[in-house]
């Protein structure tokens, strides 16, 4: 199986449904979809999705605009996605949703995102550049780790005291710069979660 398209009558899909799909290439989700639920519950304590775990010719998914948060383990380990555009309607990424998607050079995060999950987008070597919204207010453990390609990392927040990072979020990203608001160098380059970047510019 290469695609499916999964018609306007389903409202919800459950986890693993397609997990492992290796030569599932594409799809679409349709905005009838509202739900996609978890599943057993994970060694890390959560409910694990793993929707589209381990499928690694996936280069490509539309996603449907109802769904409010991308689940744990959805994306992980698809090595081919190559980029994602994240609906305006999810406020938070689960733990592990784009682990290990090595093919995966580009991410937009909408502003209705809050929160970015543990491990998130760990060993994701292909991201180059990515922007997190003003929205975000959380980043948890490991989110970027060992994202060892990043060389700009854009935080809109102007206000860093605000936002809940931590440990390890951003490991092995030594070399990326750090690009924030007017007005907030001064506050990013004396706050200690941020000294791991290689440098903190201001976004012109």
């Amino acid at each position: 199986m290469t695609s499916i398209e999964i018609p306007n009558s389903v409202t919800s899909i459950g986890g693993e449904a397609f997990e492992g799909c290796g030569s599932l290439t594409s799809i679409k989700i349709p905005d009838s979809v509202i739900h996609i639920e978890y599943d057993e519950y994970g060694e890390y304590g959560y409910f694990d999705c793993n929707l589209f775990a381990g499928c690694t010719s996936l280069i490509s998914v539309e996603f449907s605009n109802s769904v409010n948060y991308i689940g744990n383990n959805v994306f992980k380990n698809c090595i081919n996605l190559k980029s994602f555009e994240i609906p305006d309607s999810v406020e938070r990424i689960e733990g592990f949703a784009f682990k290990g998607c090595i093919g995966l050079t580009s991410i937009e995060i909408p502003d209705s995102v809050t929160s970015i999950g543990w491990s998130a987008f760990s060993d994701c070597i292909g991201l180059t550049s990515i922007e997190i919204p003003d929205s975000v207010t959380s980043i948890r453990e490991y989110a970027f780790e060992r994202c060892s390609s990043l060389k700009e990392f854009h935080l809109r927040n102007e206000h860093p005291e605000n936002i809940k990072i931590e440990e390890g979020a951003f490991d092995g990203i030594s070399e990326c710069t750090l690009f924030v608001p007017i007005g907030t160098g001064y506050a990013y380059r004396h706050d200690e979660r941020f000294k791991v970047f290689k440098e903190v510019k201001i976004e012109k």
